[in-house]
């Protein structure tokens, strides 16, 4: 039996296969031949390919330390006895001749990590590669370990993104609002920013978009500042405890000077704004837009 440490320094290093296919390869690999119609119960771990950058919508930064424990506790029920029981299946289509994971990304991690010998339990979805997508994005709507509101807002943006040029993503921004549980506001807002700024911000991020409008705003005798900012980004991007406590960094911050608390809360408004609906909505949602219409008039969003 191995150690529960042990346990959580392998799901530190969480590796899943070398090669990941991408949303062009799973496209020429669907149009080259014939389908797989063989759909066994079980598959061996070395026949399921993935495209995250397709199917998983959770940012890769997101919530780290979570993920992490949420596969250390699915490793450990892979290897805490003599003769473990494999976990919930997993989600896979046929692609071509090859088998792709659409959900179940930290399943097949511990999977990995555990050194699984046998096969893994697999259940198939049936459709396209886009609707295979949005499965993926529905299927984490209900995960146990529950997209995070950065992730939530990325799936609406690339929602409206792709919509400009493929017609399968063009959906109302009401629809858009209801799939990533994303404020209808907040979605609208996305939209006019795109819309302004059109192919400047469509192949980034929200998070650049959004920068990029605050950008725009500033006044040209105030570019020394945007690139003093960027600098020092860069070094704070480099020192990891920054992000491991927030309650540490936080007063840390204080300490260095009584002004830095009520300047960063100018700064970060908008995204403190963001925070607080997106969390109200979840259990008060008439009160989240109530708020939500108070702060659009006054110009904070």
């Amino acid at each position: 039996m191995r150690s529960h440490k042990t346990t959580e320094r392998r799901s530190e290093a969480v590796v899943r296969k070398p090669r990941v296919l991408t949303l062009a390869d799973l496209t020429h690999m669907q149009e080259a031949g014939a389908q797989n119609s063989k759909h066994p119960s079980s598959l061996p771990l070395n026949a399921i390919e993935v495209a995250p950058s397709v199917f998983q919508w959770r940012l890769a930064n997101e919530e780290i330390y979570a993920t992490r424990a949420h596969i250390a506790v699915l490793v450990g029920a892979l290897t805490r006895t003599d003769n473990p029981a494999p976990l919930d299946p997993i989600l896979v289509m046929a692609v071509g001749r090859r088998y792709v994971l659409i959900d179940g990304h930290c399943r097949l991690d511990a999977y990995r990590i555990a050194r699984w010998a046998g096969d893994v339990p697999v259940e198939y979805f049936e459709g396209s590669i886009h609707d295979a997508e949005i499965r993926a994005l529905e299927a984490n709507k209900k995960d146990k370990l529950p997209l995070g509101k950065e992730t939530k807002l990325e799936a609406a943006w690339k929602h409206l993104v792709r919509g400009r040029s493929d017609e399968a993503w063009r959906y109302t921004q009401a629809a858009i609002s209801e799939r990533t549980t994303v404020g209808l506001r907040t979605v609208k807002r996305m939209a006019g920013v795109l819309k302004k700024h059109g192919e400047d911000v469509s192949t980034g991020t929200w998070v650049a978009a959004r920068r990029a409008e605050r950008d725009a705003e500033f006044k040209a005798d105030d570019d020394w500042k945007e690139k003093k900012v960027r600098r020092l980004a860069r070094q704070l991007a480099v020192c990891d405890n920054l992000t491991k406590n927030p309650e540490i960094t936080a007063r840390a911050l204080a300490m260095v000077s009584a002004l830095l608390p009520e300047m960063l809360v100018s700064e970060w408004q908008n995204e403190a704004a963001d925070t607080v609906l997106e969390q109200l909505r979840e259990s008060h949602p008439d009160d989240a837009n109530r708020l939500e219409e108070i702060i659009w008039r006054r110009g904070a969003l």
